[in-house]
């Protein structure tokens, strides 16, 4: 791991658990910088990666996801970027995979993704290729970022990592589009016709990867155990809940991977990403009737896209700020019920107001399902520490490897069955499910004290 030590002197104060903070150094004494630059950079190399796949997925039309009934390269980029994680969140942390290389090489991955997808020979091998590579390299991008962000801002994580994940949500939006089957929501008015747009695309895309990679260049992690030196380490405080910065105290002690995943937390942490991981990729596969409606067609369908992507920007990241002051697992529970409940609003929103309903439900279920991965991710280090936070990522964000491909296959024998109901049943079922698991998610070691029972028969001077 690539860290970096000034010559400013500094002390290591141990808490009451045994967790150990390094104080007397600043920002601005390690990397000569304030590190608000840890939140710009990550969120361009997440942002330039997820963009750069839309714009070669638009480039390729038809060529990007639709494989049939199902759009199988889907459920595979999504299986390849869980399983890209975990090994990349280990190397990281070994010091063998520096951020300023992971970033680049997850950038020059999407763009052999891209170049596949265009100019390979056959259909099925440049979806393959393209679902392989682009999902390989937005996995190792986003643990990268959100890792390098959490360490950096260990007494407001929330806000830094979500914003930081937002950045990730802005391609979701243009490849569930696409995945619909619907590529003309991204043509914005003043350019018709399908002469230009690949080459306008793939120039774009291949100049988004350029951007990430060069954001990738100057990532860089603090040292181990590092605490900004103007934020006092919170003290932990037993029994009754509390605002602000110790709404979520930092861990009791810095976790490794092997005794982070011995503990109940992460694996609930892993179910609820599972759950809550299926519920987009199903709607996905069965191709979401949103994308066929008249709202979201031609100029509507541009407009739909930009307010679906300054949503998830900002509102992840608002509720990332949120979850600083009101607790991590409260806001997380929150957003799974949104994510829960949006499948079922689409359902009945024939009755319950039409068109407009419909796009609200659609709107609020793409920011959940960008949002929960953000707040799992600042909860993982909330948990387990910093030190170690990208293997711990990489393995809470492995769910996906299992939760795209499984809900592939179930998108695929309802599409089969020209059912999409019970497609949206399973899929706000997953959500709920997903809530119900985030409120047994308790940091490891931590002590909690709901009532203390004074002792009946206190020893006294009547007792001596």
């Amino acid at each position: 791991m690539r860290t970096i030590d000034g010559p400013v002197p500094y002390r290591e104060v141990t808490g009451r658990y045994g967790r150990v903070h390094r104080l007397g150094e600043t920002d601005a004494d390690i990397m000569g910088r304030t590190r608000i630059w840890m939140i710009v950079l990550p969120f361009a190399g997440t942002a330039g990666v997820a963009l750069a796949g839309a714009a070669f997925a638009v480039a390729g039309g038809a060529r990007a996801w639709s494989g049939g009934p199902v759009p199988w390269p889907l459920g595979v980029w999504v299986f390849c970027q869980g399983v890209v994680a975990l090994p990349v969140g280990r190397l990281r942390d070994g010091g063998r995979l520096p951020a300023r290389v992971a970033v680049p090489f997850g950038a020059a991955a999407t763009a052999v993704a891209g170049l596949l997808l265009l100019h390979a020979p056959e259909a099925t091998a440049a979806r393959l290729g393209f679902a392989v590579f682009g999902g390989a390299g937005a996995g190792a991008v986003w643990v990268t970022c959100a890792a390098t962000a959490g360490k950096w801002f260990p007494d407001r994580r929330g806000g830094a990592t979500t914003l930081v994940s937002g950045g990730f949500a802005c391609g979701t939006v243009p490849v569930a589009f696409v995945a619909a089957g619907h590529p003309s929501a991204f043509v914005a008015a003043g350019h018709p016709g399908a002469g230009g747009r690949p080459s306008l695309a793939v120039v774009l895309g291949l100049a988004l990867c350029l951007v990430a990679a060069g954001a990738g260049r100057f990532l860089a992690d603090p040292p181990r155990n590092w605490w900004p030196d103007r934020v006092a380490p919170p003290r932990p405080r037993v029994g009754a809940a509390v605002r602000g910065t110790e709404a979520d105290p930092p861990a009791v002690r810095q976790y490794g991977p092997r005794e982070a995943a011995g503990t109940p937390a992460l694996w609930l942490m892993w179910c609820c990403l599972l759950c809550a991981g299926g519920v987009g990729v199903l709607c996905a596969a069965v191709r979401a009737p949103s994308a066929r409606e008249p709202w979201a067609t031609g100029g509507n369908g541009t407009a739909v896209l930009c307010a679906a992507l300054c949503l998830d920007v900002v509102g992840v990241g608002a509720l990332g700020l949120l979850s600083d002051r009101w607790g991590r697992r409260a806001t997380l529970t929150g957003v799974c019920v949104v994510l829960g409940t949006a499948p079922f609003g689409a359902l009945e929103s024939g009755r319950l107001g039409g068109p407009p309903f419909l796009l609200l439900c659609v709107l609020l279920s793409g920011l959940a399902g960008a949002a929960v991965p953000a707040l799992l991710a600042s909860l993982t280090a909330d948990c387990f520490g910093e030190n170690d936070n990208a293997a711990h990522l990489g393995l809470v964000h492995s769910a996906t490897a299992v939760a795209g491909p499984a809900a592939a296959v179930l998108g695929a024998g309802v599409v089969g069955a020209r059912d999409p109901h019970v497609a949206y049943v399973l899929a706000g079922s997953l959500g709920l499910a997903s809530s119900v698991l985030a409120l047994f998610l308790t940091a490891p070691g931590r002590i909690r004290v709901r009532r203390i029972v004074p002792n009946p028969q206190p020893l006294g001077e009547e007792m001596a």
